[in-house]
């Protein structure tokens, strides 16, 4: 059964995958204290006002954070190296996370929900 919270979610994973997806939960609360987190599509996403703009996934070998879609030039540079899809970043489990990174993953990902809501 799926899991209907992120608690349960990372509660259900491998000692080591557990503490990775804290890990990434906890820039997400430091980045955006107001964020909220639920299961969308089988997988933790974080929202605010309602609005999805983070998710995050564990793979056989890797952890996904999703959409990292856009960005300035430097921002792009600096995520290359995690590149796993056109929207999502991978980061290997026998590699260390780049938790300051994923802050600014986090951020990012947060201005261009702003962007979008503006622009309604």
């Amino acid at each position: 059964m799926p899991a209907s919270s992120i608690t349960e979610y990372i509660d259900a994973q491998p000692a080591a995958v557990r503490r990775r997806l804290r890990a990434i939960r906890g820039e997400v609360k430091k980045a955006v204290p107001e964020a909220e987190g639920s299961i969308s599509y089988g997988i933790p996403a974080f929202s605010v006002n309602g609005k999805r703009f983070f998710y995050m996934a564990a793979w056989k070998e890797h952890i996904a954070v999703y959409p990292v879609t856009s960005g300035s030039d430097a921002f792009k540079r600096s995520v290359e190296k995690y590149r796993g899809s056109k929207s999502a970043l991978h980061f290997m489990h026998d590699e260390p996370l780049p938790l300051t990174l994923i802050g600014r993953v986090v951020r990012v990902c947060l201005k261009r929900y702003a962007v979008k809501q503006r622009a309604r």
